[in-house]
């Protein structure tokens, strides 16, 4: 059984070793760990090396010119063959657990729907740029309740699941290509070519890493905006509908004016979930 862990890097010289260190740590240690540097300008490749060279489970791949963090985690697991793959971004913190925990749950979905794309995915605890915590889960801190994480309508909108804390099997990595050229980051695509291919996402609710926030990160953890203060930024607003839409139409089929007409319900939905959750 093969188990990757896809780690794309861009200048992370300040946080990576940690998190180096937090994988070497992991209870589960039947895993390889393939690191691409995306044309970082700090010394991150001469670390990668070193690390690599102390480890033979750590794969530095070679690699030129930056493709961004979507394109970058894309071009890895399709070119890495694997039984399982991980995600991991070169700034967090993985507790001990989280690669045998994930597992665990990855391996009961499978027996229970044989054949089937699965995401298994975890909550976290999210961090400052020092590791000291500031909410203990990611899913209260944005009120995601159990029931949003195998709706397929819900993530044609949202990701409550970032990329490092899923697990995809063989099958749910086949369902993820191709892809269209404007989809907006990796793993809100891996949710959603999951879900619309009749797979899984199963969930662990324990925290199983730290998600540092910093001012450095490619995405992160921020609270929705008001609804008062979405309706005032409009434009963004359709522009980025119109973007969802055309990335996610090959698989929906769904026209624009029916896509909006269930974005504006989801985002009710969320807006009073977040209302009445504070």
């Amino acid at each position: 059984m093969k188990l990757a862990i896809l780690l794309s890097t861009y200048n992370g010289m300040n946080y990576l070793e940690e998190q180096v260190d937090s994988i070497i740590a992991q209870t589960y240690t039947n895993w390889k760990l393939y690191i691409r540097d995306d044309a970082s300008t700090d010394a991150t490749v001469a670390l990668i090396k070193r690390l690599a060279d102390t480890d033979p489970r750590i794969i530095n791949i070679s690699s030129s010119g930056n493709l961004g963090a979507k394109e970058s985690f894309m071009w890895m697991l399709r070119n890495v063959e694997a039984d399982y793959y991980m995600f991991c971004d070169h700034d967090d913190v993985w507790l001990p657990k989280k690669v045998e925990l994930t597992l665990k749950r990855m391996q009961e979905a499978e027996a229970e729907h044989s054949g089937s794309p699965v995401i298994a995915c975890t909550n976290l605890k999210l961090v400052d740029a020092k590791l000291n915590v500031f909410a203990e889960s990611y899913w209260k801190f944005r009120h995601y309740p159990m029931s949003v994480f195998n709706d397929k309508y819900y993530h044609l909108f949202y990701n409550n699941m970032p990329g490092c804390t899923m697990m995809l099997n063989r099958e749910a990595k086949a369902v993820c290509f191709p892809y269209s050229e404007k989809i907006v980051m990796h793993d809100a695509w891996f949710a959603i070519a999951v879900l619309w291919n009749k797979g899984f996402v199963v969930a662990e609710p324990e925290p199983l890493m730290l998600y540092r926030q910093h001012e450095h990160n490619v995405v992160g953890a921020k609270k929705t905006r008001s609804l008062m203060n979405q309706l005032g930024m409009i434009s963004e607003l359709m522009a980025k509908t119109h973007e969802q839409h055309l990335s996610t139409v090959s698989l929906t089929h769904m026209s624009f004016t029916r896509f909006v007409i269930m974005k504006a319900y989801y985002l009710l939905r969320e807006h009073l979930s977040n209302f009445f959750g504070k």
